[in-house]
């Protein structure tokens, strides 16, 4: 087994950190379905409020995209639809109700690349599939150069996917061998130096360790260290969990819109490993399990960069509730000064990637951008194009394999409270041509 050594990084020493353990979460009454990041979607034929559904049923047909589906995560009544500024489709919340009949849909087994490509779309699974150049949903005709399956996680008081990877290993197995028929390149399970996952069969399943701190565990950091990515050859990133249910519906026909996540930080009365739903309300999952409910304001994803969102995201795995999150500025600086760095006052919500403001500050040259930074490129460099908004310098610079995720900590540490992250997406916006 291969083993990639990271020297770069951040390590923070929080209180509150997640028992490895599973437990049941607490009944979720409301989810969302939620508009995937970075994808251009024309919704039409869609729900409307107080419609209802059942899980597993279309809630609307995308005219760019007709074949991949957007399923109900649940059974219940349509109670809320929001759109944005620009009046796009953001979320839709389904109050669930547990008497309605799923709908039962047997989804039959694949024996190709074609059959599984049409499975994906059709279950609605294709949607968890990530796509780089530009972080996006892939388009239905796409193939990748290579495809990556995280399953690791370096971020602060974060679930270690091992646990949750060893109570479904089966599905799991299942789930790669199959997306080794995506692709004639390459399957890279990125894994912890220390994690025992079992071997595959397929010979082009390579697992790789990765030894370091955050952001060891990112699949940026594996797409450039193993199988950089460009125009001509995207590659493909997956989460453990998503594979899980993708192995799921190949071993039993039936969706799977369970997920695991990390209830963690100082205001948790008990900082656990959670079995919960996707797109899980926050007031229902949180009921009962802070000390302080009126002072604090809970995050959704890392430390580092978490969202105030009201359900959770695809991509979300921790809730984080602590009284150094409580304020939505100084956020940084409360973290920072407890890891003895320094830092510009942030917020721990990054808005600026959905709304199209962008906090920019100057640029500062900080010592620490290249220390943290595990990035193939010089990281000074590429933040100061980014804070120029000069996009096609950034892209020269190698930013086209990056994701938002990528810069979280170079904001983090930013001097002057330069929000990188929505820099990068602005620059992806512009330079795919999507508003």
């Amino acid at each position: 087994m291969k083993t990639v050594t990271l020297k770069r990084g951040l390590a923070l020493a929080l209180d509150g950190a997640p028992e490895q353990t599973l437990h049941d979460g607490p009944p979720i009454r409301h989810v969302a379905w939620q508009r995937p990041a970075n994808t251009l979607l024309q919704p039409e034929e869609a729900v409307t409020e107080g419609q209802p559904v059942r899980m597993g049923e279309g809630l609307f047909r995308d005219r760019h995209a007709p074949q991949v589906r957007h399923l109900a995560p649940a059974s219940g009544i349509v109670s809320r639809i929001e759109r944005d500024s620009r009046q796009q489709l953001t979320a839709i919340e389904i109050r669930c109700d547990a008497s309605m009949a799923c709908r039962v849909e047997r989804f039959a087994p694949v024996d190709n690349a074609h059959q599984l490509r049409d499975l994906l779309q059709r279950s609605g699974l294709w949607t968890h599939l990530r796509q780089r150049p530009f972080e996006t949903t892939p388009p239905p005709d796409a193939t990748p150069a290579a495809i990556f399956i995280t399953a690791m996680d370096t971020r602060p008081l974060a679930a270690d996917p091992a646990v949750i990877i060893a109570a479904r290993a089966t599905e799991f197995g299942i789930g790669v061998d199959a997306l080794a028929m995506l692709t004639a390149g390459p399957v890279y399970v990125c894994q912890e130096k220390a994690s025992r996952l079992p071997d595959r069969q397929c010979k082009r399943v390579q697992v790789v360790a990765f030894s370091g701190t955050h952001p060891a565990g990112l699949a940026g950091v594996h797409i450039q260290q193993l199988y950089p990515c460009d125009r001509e050859h995207p590659v493909w990133h997956i989460d453990c969990q998503d594979v899980i249910a993708i192995g799921t519906l190949l071993q039993s026909g039936t969706l799977d819109f369970g997920r695991v996540i990390a209830l963690a930080g100082s205001n948790v009365r008990q900082p656990r490993l959670l079995k919960t739903r996707l797109g899980a309300r926050l007031d229902d999952l949180l009921a009962g399990q802070l000390r302080d409910t009126k002072n604090t304001d809970p995050i959704c994803g890392s430390v580092f960069a978490g969202k105030h969102r009201r359900w959770l995201d695809r991509f979300d795995r921790q809730v984080v509730s602590s009284g150094m999150l409580s304020m939505r500025s100084g956020t940084a600086v409360s973290f920072m000064s407890k890891s003895g760095a320094k830092s510009g006052t942030r917020s721990g919500t990054r808005s600026g990637a959905e709304s199209g403001d962008i906090q920019l500050n100057g640029f500062a040259a900080e010592p620490r951008f290249d220390r943290i930074s595990a990035l193939s490129m010089p990281a000074v460099p590429l933040l100061r194009t980014l804070a120029r908004l000069d996009f096609a310098a950034a892209e020269s610079m190698g930013c086209l394999d990056l994701a938002a995720e990528d810069l979280e900590l170079h904001a983090f540490v930013c001097p002057v409270g330069n929000d990188y992250p929505a820099a990068l997406t602005r620059c992806h916006r512009q330079l795919t041509g999507h508003p």
